[in-house]
């Protein structure tokens, strides 16, 4: 089951690292580290997960995985098993630069 607080470590195709936590539940994705916090929604398929997420700056300076803004949207997807998951995905915002995150993996924590 995908329902369930997540731990989940990021990094973009610049090389950047990041990592936070995430709930899913409902369809709903919410979460968020120590500068930003991200709200979005997914679907499954089978064992393919699709998602959509905007991560937000409440603090702290431009330094993370989606660059020098404050706000950007993600579409993401990818495989999952019963406790992980690894996504990929790009700004929704600004296509053309294909900002990807190289991996965004989840491990199930409760």
């Amino acid at each position: 089951m995908l329902e369930a607080l997540w731990s989940v470590v990021f990094i973009s195709n610049s090389n950047v690292f990041g990592s936070g936590v995430v709930i899913l539940e409902t369809c709903r994705v919410l979460g968020g580290d120590a500068q930003y916090f991200y709200v979005g929604n997914y679907s499954v398929n089978n064992e393919t997960v699709n998602a959509t997420v905007t991560i937000t700056q409440y603090f702290g300076s431009h330094n993370s995985v989606i660059g020098d803004t404050g706000s950007a949207t993600f579409q993401l997807s990818g495989n999952y098993s019963h406790d992980k998951f690894e996504l990929i995905g790009y700004d929704v915002g600004n296509p053309s630069k294909k900002r990807f995150f190289g991996n965004l993996n989840g491990k199930k924590k409760a």
